[in-house]
């Protein structure tokens, strides 16, 4: 669930009205899939201000390769490998559209039900390699259902400095509803493999 979103060169406009400072390796691979293992644009706090910072989808796994890429919202406190980090280390990753495949395997591109940018949201730990972000999920609404039982945790952009900031809202936004979205299935599909 949520292993694939799209970034785009516009939407770095807005990312760049939030963030004070970014790392802008990224600029120059633009529009791309993110997908786990891959760099992405991350937005986090350091000291008092928000920062833009390049990071690794997937908290390396148990398994050599394996990566955990999602967290439930619903048991993310409860979990060892996760609990400390959702605590300390919240982030958000902006996006354009996500995408799953559908059980005829189409591909179905996400997007808010408005145009407006996606923010999902995530926490991140250090590893030897650099930060590891992961992404939240909770069950999916009426408008993500008919795809998949899961979708990602969206912000509003309004959200995103007290998801990030305000230990005491962590377990409000934890059990949010959901974000409506609009989806069309692909022409060109992607392998999944």
């Amino acid at each position: 669930m949520c292993g694939r979103y799209v970034i785009t060169e516009e939407m770095f406009a807005e990312y760049e009205r939030i963030v004070r400072d970014f790392d802008p390796l990224l600029y120059r691979f633009l529009p791309r899939d993110i997908y786990p293992s891959a760099l992405a644009p991350v937005i986090r706090a350091e000291g008092d201000h928000l920062a833009g910072r390049n990071m690794i989808f997937g908290f390396s796994g148990f398994e050599k390769g394996k990566m955990l890429i999602n967290a439930r919202s619903e048991t993310v406190l409860e979990k060892i490998t996760f609990k400390d980090a959702v605590k300390k280390r919240r982030c958000v990753m902006p996006a354009a559209s996500f995408y799953e495949w559908d059980r005829q395997k189409q591909k179905a591109v996400f997007r808010r039900a408005k145009g407006e940018l996606i923010w999902l949201a995530g926490f991140y730990r250090p590893e030897e390699d650099g930060d590891h972000f992961v992404i939240l999920t909770r069950a999916a609404n009426a408008s993500m259902a008919p795809i998949h039982d899961r979708m990602p945790l969206i912000l509003d952009q309004k959200d995103i400095e007290p998801w990030i900031r305000e230990d005491a809202l962590l377990n409000a936004y934890l059990s949010s509803e959901g974000k409506e979205l609009a989806y069309q299935i692909d022409s060109e599909q992607l392998s999944l493999f």
